[in-house]
């Protein structure tokens, strides 16, 4: 399949029953496109998907199962769970399409997702990033879902929001974000690129190993002058993580780890001495709202993080180098696309629940 317009990459670990879900929704994706039931431009060998499943060390019988009735699929067998990252990395490196669309294994498609993806890049293929479709829940269909919602959003200080859902309050889908923006940030859930786009930034940080991956790589198109749109009329349904899992203590170490060398990989200097000893407060807030009003476990989690960034100066040096190479743009004009304030003190102390519009207006 030399000639592919989208190569499909579906990240798989645990759960076969999610996979055969997510690779019929493919299907019918596929289904409609070769029906020609909406011609656009831009769609010309449209027909053309590849499928690609990334197996991040699951060796059940009944994964080989799945996949013995999807014989269109290429399967990438790890030996071992290489994170979400690299298990990405790997499968763009194996695809051909000019366009990727990277999955988690619990998402559904609706049946038009891919089609308006297409259409959507068709209009500025040389300006054009990153694309997130509007996520909603498996379990809830009428509202969003956590994991980016109707497009990622950040402040100043790093810390990631998304249109319909502040930190632990996520909206219904009522029609409020039904318009295209451009956003910050795409869930690495549901993410459509350019192949060549990420790998000129580099694709994903490995070191990440999983959460804030997305966002870290969507910084770095952004140093590269792209744009990163939300596109509502595509949509995906997402299970997600349930809330427990979401509060581990290693989803709290590799979140607040990658989330502080995120900021250390691509602000310049300028902005890091501006902004990081806020960052630190508040980052010491949260350690100790959790050691002596939740769990400790927790707090340890985040002194970890603390650990790992301190006693590995040169790696962070060597990505900070990486990062400086691509840059395109300046800071302040990266900036204009982030909320300028504390998403935190605005959503623990002011008790703002949501975020409507561009500048961000939060009620």
């Amino acid at each position: 399949m030399s000639n592919s317009l989208v190569s499909c990459i579906i990240i798989h670990y645990q759960d076969n029953q999610l996979l055969l879900t997510c690779l019929e929704s493919l299907r019918q994706n596929i289904a409609h496109l070769r029906c020609g039931i909406k011609e656009a431009p831009g769609r010309s060998g449209y027909n053309q998907i590849e499928i690609i499943i990334v197996n991040n060390g699951c060796e059940e019988e009944s994964f080989q199962q799945i996949t013995r009735g999807f014989p269109e699929a290429k399967v990438i067998q790890n030996q071992k769970n290489e994170g979400f990252a690299e298990g990405c990395n790997i499968g763009i490196r194996a695809a051909v399409g000019k366009y990727l669309l990277i999955l988690n294994n619990d998402v559904e498609l609706a049946p038009d997702c891919i089609g308006h993806l297409l259409d959507f890049i068709s209009q500025s293929p040389d300006k054009i990033g990153l694309l997130q479709p509007k996520i909603l829940s498996r379990y809830e269909r009428e509202s969003f879902e956590y994991s980016g919602a109707a497009g990622g959003l950040i402040d100043i200080f790093g810390y990631p929001f998304a249109q319909g859902r502040l930190f632990f309050t996520v909206e219904r889908d009522e029609g409020q974000f039904n318009e295209p923006v451009e956003i910050f940030w795409a869930s690495g859930a549901a993410l459509f690129a350019p192949k060549a786009v990420l790998e000129k930034v580099g694709m994903f940080d490995p070191d990440f190993f999983a959460y804030m991956e997305e966002i870290d790589l969507a910084w770095r198109v952004h140093l590269q002058g792209y744009k990163v749109f939300y596109v509502p009329q595509a949509k995906v349904y997402h299970l997600g993580s349930p809330v427990l899992e979401r509060r581990s203590i290693m989803h709290t170490y590799l979140n607040h780890r990658n989330n502080l060398l995120m900021l250390l990989k691509n602000y310049s200097w300028l902005s890091l001495i501006s902004l990081l000893p806020l960052r630190i407060m508040l980052e010491g807030l949260t350690m100790l709202n959790s050691f002596f009003f939740q769990d400790r476990i927790q707090a340890k989690a985040i002194l970890k993080a603390f650990w790992y960034l301190l006693t590995h100066p040169a790696a962070i040096w060597d990505k900070r180098k990486k990062a400086r190479a691509l840059r395109r743009v300046s800071d302040s004009r990266v900036m204009r696309k982030m909320y300028w304030g504390s998403i935190a003190l605005q959503y623990f102390l002011l008790g703002k629940k949501t975020v409507r519009g561009n500048p961000y207006r939060l009620k």
